[in-house]
């Protein structure tokens, strides 16, 4: 059944257990109590499916198109479920690492009256973005499984996908939700118009910037830099120093400039 066509088709309570759908189309499928148990999805289209009480335990979710799904009661004990594509089609692409987490993002991004809650939530998302392309991927796997680590939930946004004025709001958006920002600048070709989106949050979001490499910043634009003055750039040389210095140079700075910023807000607010 991989690349199978299922668009539309019922087939709520069938045990589809350890079958392979990769890449299946299964978009507007009926999955209700569906028996999806160790199957294979990965990469399938399953935008506006109904996935009410389906099982996928121990499944594999990886890459799949999510967006618009109905997805309550779903057991997901065990279930990979990396790189879930939770944009609309035409979008550029936003990926989560959790089902159940990929419709309170788009609850975020398209409902007004939500900001509140969230005010009051410790907000655990890192918005990570850069060229992760090609080799480039296992750099954002790294990432991601290091922040996975420490409690925290990434959301990733691939440079070189199209741009709008209102995906720009959609940028400013899932930057307000984050704790901090990771961007890796390695390969950019320009300045990306992320980075001019994120640029007026470099004061209220902590911002790390990777660059890889160990030559001097001149490999970088002259505008990047210049939009990225206020902003240290951490240089790794490879993959294993990229995990090693994860903490010391990632985490604990944006961790520690988050801290520092609470604290100059509270004692403003005790002068005022």
């Amino acid at each position: 059944m991989q690349e199978a066509d299922l668009h539309g088709a019922d087939l709520s309570g069938a045990d589809l257990s350890e079958s392979n759908l990769s890449r299946a189309n299964l978009r507007e499928a009926n999955l209700h109590e569906t028996n999806l148990r160790e199957a294979t999805l990965r990469e399938a289209d399953l935008r506006y499916a109904h996935l009410i009480q389906a099982v996928l335990e121990k499944a594999d979710l990886a890459g799949c198109a999510v967006y618009g799904i109905s997805a309550w009661d779903v057991r997901l004990d065990g279930a990979t479920q990396d790189d879930l594509v939770i944009s609309r089609p035409g979008d550029p692409v936003i990926r989560a690492d959790r089902l159940e987490v990929s419709q309170f993002i788009y609850l975020l991004l398209n409902y007004s009256g939500l900001d509140a809650v969230i005010d009051e939530m410790t907000s655990k998302v890192v918005l990570v973005m850069g060229h992760f392309i090609a080799d480039r991927k296992a750099v954002l796997e790294i990432i991601r499984e290091e922040l996975g680590q420490r409690g925290y939930l990434t959301l990733s946004l691939a440079f070189g996908t199209t741009w709008s004025r209102d995906f720009t709001r959609t940028v400013e958006a899932l930057v307000r939700l984050s704790r901090f920002i990771i961007v890796d600048i390695t390969e950019s070709r320009g300045v990306h118009p992320a980075v001019g989106a994120i640029a007026p949050f470099f004061d209220a979001v902590p911002t790390r910037v990777l660059l890889q490499g160990t030559g001097a910043d001149e490999d970088v634009t002259g505008e990047t830099m210049s939009r990225l003055a206020p902003v240290a750039i951490h240089r790794y040389t490879g993959l294993a120093d990229l995990r090693a210095s994860f903490d010391a140079s990632i985490v604990a700075p944006a961790e520690a400039m988050r801290e520092e910023r609470s604290s100059s807000r509270g004692r403003r607010q005790r002068r005022i």
